[in-house]
């Protein structure tokens, strides 16, 4: 009784160990459809996508970042604005600063008030505005109130540099009987 326990053990302890490898084959073999493991060929797929982060030369932060930089714009001069229309008798142009900051400029062709206002992009919604008048005077104020510049009306725009709005009178002497 005791052998039959001790061959009945070792039988499994060898079935066992026979069934126990995984079903996955080491990087450098090879299975072919015949169920022969060669481990002399190299292990090649078509589905396999090359690493192509592995492969790419190693660069610290550090390297990156004294890297040389290419001006767009070297001769630091600043690009010609380029005008289009924009409301109530206008032009406005739109470009960037050296400092990346957006910079609106408006100018009014017949407004008997304004003459140009500027607009300087602080952040997202904050903006610096420079207005220069027909008088010579110039203002500045900062404000959130305008979110595009040359589609803002004139009068929000006087409003905003604490002007009043000129009257709805036109220029020109009334004359007697006329309506």
């Amino acid at each position: 009784m005791k052998r039959s326990h001790i061959s009945t053990f070792f039988i499994l302890g060898a079935i066992g160990f026979g069934c126990s490898g995984s079903a996955k084959t080491s990087k450098n073999s090879v299975v072919s459809n015949s169920g022969i493991v060669n481990k002399e060929q190299p292990v090649s797929s078509s589905t396999d996508t090359p690493n192509v982060a592995a492969n790419a030369p190693k660069t610290d932060f550090r390297t990156r970042i004294n890297r040389d930089r290419i001006d767009a714009n070297p001769s630091a001069t600043p690009l010609p604005l380029k005008f289009k229309k924009a409301a109530e008798n206008s032009e406005a142009a739109i470009t960037m600063n050296t400092d990346g900051s957006i910079f609106e400029v408006r100018v009014f062709k017949s407004h008997p008030q304004l003459a140009k206002v500027e607009a300087t992009w602080l952040d997202a919604k904050e903006k610096a505005l420079k207005f220069y008048l027909k008088n010579g005077q110039v203002l500045e104020v900062k404000t959130d109130r305008v979110a595009d510049l040359p589609s803002t009306p004139a009068a929000q725009l006087l409003e905003i540099a604490g002007l009043k709005a000129p009257s709805k009178s036109s220029d020109r002497p009334r004359v007697a009987n006329q309506k």
